[in-house]
């Protein structure tokens, strides 16, 4: 995994995404899975969506790429178990 110095330099969205996309490419090639990447993931995937749409609500229309892809996400069932998590 990051350390943890890495992980709060982050300074922006695609950063995260980018960690996030490494941490699940090794979570998924590993037969033993760490639970320290899992929650990373479930909780790394869903604040982006809160990072690069902060205050937008999928209640209203989108009217940037990034609402659009908080609504197009917040349709997914995956997606709303990762909410409820």
């Amino acid at each position: 995994m990051t350390d943890t110095t890495d992980f709060f330099d982050l300074k922006s969205p695609r950063a995260l995404f980018h960690l996030l996309t490494q941490v699940e490419k090794r979570f998924g090639e590993k037969k033993n899975k760490r639970v320290e990447e899992l929650l990373l993931l479930v909780f790394g995937f869903t604040h982006l969506r809160e990072w690069i749409a902060p205050s937008y609500s999928p209640k209203n229309e989108p009217h940037t790429p990034e609402e659009q892809f908080y609504c197009e996400i917040f349709e997914l069932p995956e997606f709303d178990i990762l909410r409820q998590l």
